[in-house]
């Protein structure tokens, strides 16, 4: 027979500082009030059980469906409990809680109800039945106002062994003070809710419920590790030494369940290699074994770093990475990994790597000091390859030997959002294919500052959205701000780039190819370029890279006024402070050489109103300001302004080779005519009359 009206009847207490209770699944239950789960979480300081004494009489088996003997069943690694045993130590050898470290979690499975008599003056009945319980159904009247669950005491050992534990169909909850705990009427306890894991376990004996619930338990489970030099150091899991403190991290992220769990390192500096590490070959000093891990820290005051070079010669740790995971769902957030690339010698260390990890986040990080030397590869701060769909948010990436960031090897859909990238040896980030294409990554918001090559560098990658950066003293070695090297189809637009190619030839944004293509597609748009600082050009885009949109780009300041962008690409760019460029058609347009000389030429009157126009003069290609009360001729007879003047007055304007003659009459009339006796004349009330020749 299942055991679960045993279980419905043990009261399940969970105290985790700084755990939601949503973390273990009792927020599905409704009956349980937020103000009592809350109350029950933050009861701190109070002495709990690690034991639970059981004995099994007759008339309590007629309850639960058990009968005297059947706890001998329980086994742990297959080894049967004690066959007279009669107290269950759920955190020693007895049950596979006994991995869950002491203090992180503790658990009473106490459940003894109080007697009516006992627990009718001072607590609510609860009014349900084993029936009620045994579906999950528990009235909503479980706050003790008498004596709130915050003031709740459990003692070091509850029984349950009265033999009228059950008595009647309305039973009682809350506690009795438990100051004595050897007789069996000083028991009491909370029922909180039945625990999905129990009333759904499939299992059939004592061990197999509670192996659901171990799982059940361990799937929220955070372990907190404390350095050797954290302010404190009590009620922790794991203490570490300061000597190989990789041991006790790795310890901790072993010890979560298969489902995952958190890592909490106090403030404090872990000093970690990896000759104790995880993985082979991959020499990394911590890693995760499992999914759904999260490591955290208490910000900039909880420090990884790698240990100093013993040898002269090499690396004693041969470490390639810090802090490694090739699993899903990992979270590093709210520490600093120094890869300490002044105390080694030899090899190389990364910081962060996520490979062949997806959904991964890193945030609120700083990864700093990454190392190699020039026989074993470059050290990069941080290395996304071959992982998809993950995020590094708000972190800092500093002071590498190479990258301080790459992104490789058919690592797609990432987002690096609101990052400070700064001082890299080569290249601030690299955005790289390697031998799979990285495509749809998103790169903005971030800053890249005093990188020696370049701020970043897309290298053989397609579809990649580089938005809303800023590009600050780069390129003091080579090229300059940011580079598409055999890079098509990518978009960059929004960005801000000041003083790249640092007193040099470098550019600000360069497409290029590399030893076989060009950079092809790409649309580069909106973006500021101000001071190249050197001779370089704001953009250049070499010759072998086609089909590129340029557009709406301003540029200013010294060695940033000009660009480089060979045929077969599409330029439309806004005007710097001096100048204004339409693209190129058969029209007239205006262009820098001749605007100048346009305005500077540009015949003048005096005028005798407010209101004036221009005409352009064919003839000697110049603009020609216009009164409203005058009028120009332009063309191969006469360039002479005509004043209309007074009425009788004749006027002629030349227009080419013809001449119209206008002559206004003192009735009001006017003619237009040929000045040789052609003429029309109009009345002043709609009268028109023709005079001469019809040629």
């Amino acid at each position: 027979m299942k055991l679960k009206l045993f279980c419905w009847i043990l009261s399940i207490l969970f105290l985790a500082t700084g755990i939601a209770h949503s973390d273990f699944g009792l927020s599905s239950k409704p009956h349980l009030t937020a103000l009592a789960a809350d109350d029950l979480f933050l009861v701190e300081d109070k002495s709990v059980s690690h034991n639970v004494k059981y004995t099994t009489p007759a008339d309590l088996a007629t309850y639960i469906g058990l009968v005297t003997g059947t706890l001998n069943t329980i086994k742990e690694d297959n080894v049967t409990v004690d066959t007279t045993v009669d107290i269950l130590d759920f955190l020693g050898a007895d049950f596979d809680l006994a991995e869950s470290p002491e203090g992180e979690i503790q658990i009473i499975i106490a459940a003894a109800l109080t007697r009516d008599t006992e627990a009718a003056a001072a607590y609510q009945p609860l009014e349900a039945t084993l029936t009620d319980i045994a579906d999950g159904t528990i009235a909503e009247n479980l706050v003790n106002t008498a004596h709130p669950w915050a003031a709740n005491e459990v003692a070091d050992d509850i029984n349950i062994n009265s033999a009228d534990v059950v008595t009647a169909l309305s039973v009682y909850t809350g506690t009795s003070s438990l100051e004595e705990t050897t007789a069996a009427d000083d028991s009491g306890a909370h029922i909180v809710g039945v625990f999905d894991e129990l009333d759904h376990s499939d299992e059939t004996n004592v061990q197999g419920v509670v192996d659901d619930l171990d799982a059940a338990i361990r799937s929220g489970v955070t372990f907190v590790v404390a350095a050797s030099d954290s302010c404190s150091t009590t009620k922790v899991d794991y203490l570490c030494d300061g000597t190989d403190d990789e041991v006790q991290i790795n310890q901790a992220i072993a010890a979560l369940p298969a489902t995952g769990g958190d890592i909490k390192l106090l403030d404090g500096t872990y000093v970690v290699n990896s000759q104790n590490a995880i993985g082979g070959s991959s020499y990394s000093a911590i890693r995760t074994d499992k999914n759904k891990v999260t490591i955290f820290g208490a910000g900039k005051s909880t420090i990884i770093k790698v240990k100093d070079s013993q040898w002269g010669s090499g690396n004693d740790s041969l470490i390639s990475y810090a802090l490694y995971s090739d699993d899903d769902y990992t979270i590093v957030k709210d520490l600093v990994i120094d890869a300490n690339k002044a105390g080694q010698s030899y090899g190389k260390v990364v910081a962060l790597a996520f490979n062949g990890s997806d959904y991964c986040l890193a945030k609120n990080c700083i990864f700093k000091n990454a190392y190699g030397d020039a026989g074993s590869g470059l050290g990069y701060g941080v290395i996304i390859q071959n992982a998809d769909y993950n995020r590094l948010i708000s972190c800092d990436f500093l002071d590498g030997d190479s990258y301080c960031l790459q992104i490789y090897n058919g690592s797609d859909y990432n987002l690096v959002d609101g990052c400070l990238i700064s001082g890299a040896e080569n290249c601030g980030m690299h955005l790289y294919k390697n031998s799979t294409d990285s495509t749809h990554n998103i790169i903005t918001n971030c800053i890249f500052k005093d990188c020696g090559h370049l701020g970043l560098h897309l290298n053989q990658v397609t579809k990649n959205i580089i938005s809303n950066n800023k590009m600050i003293s780069n390129g003091s070695v080579q090229w300059g701000g940011l580079a598409l090297e055999d890079s098509s189809n990518n978009t960059v637009t929004g960005n801000y780039l000041y003083d790249n190619g640092v007193g040099s030839a470098y550019s600000s944004i360069v497409l290029a190819k590399d030893s076989e293509n060009g950079s092809d597609n790409n649309t580069i748009v909106n973006n500021f370029i101000m001071d190249t600082a050197g001779t370089g050009y704001a953009i250049e885009i070499d010759g072998n890279s086609t089909d590129n949109y340029i557009a709406d780009n301003r540029y200013k300041g010294t060695g940033a006024s000009s660009v480089s962008i060979s045929a077969g690409n599409i330029e439309k760019r806004k005007a710097t402070d001096a100048e204004m460029v339409a693209q190129t058609k058969t029209d007239v347009y205006l262009v820098p050489s001749n605007l100048p000389a346009m305005i500077s030429g540009m015949t003048d009157t005096t005028a005798v109103s407010a209101d004036y126009f221009l005409f352009w003069d064919a003839t000697t290609s110049k603009l020609a300001k216009c009164d409203g009360d005058e009028v120009i001729g332009g063309g191969g007879n006469s360039t002479a302004w005509d004043d209309i003047g007074a009425p009788d007055a004749n006027d002629t304007i030349n227009m080419a080779d013809y001449i119209i003659q206008l002559q206004l009459g003192s009735s009001g009339d006017f003619r237009i005519g040929d000045g040789g006796g052609n003429y029309t004349k109009f009345g002043p009330f709609g009268s028109m009359t023709f005079h001469g020749s019809a040629d």
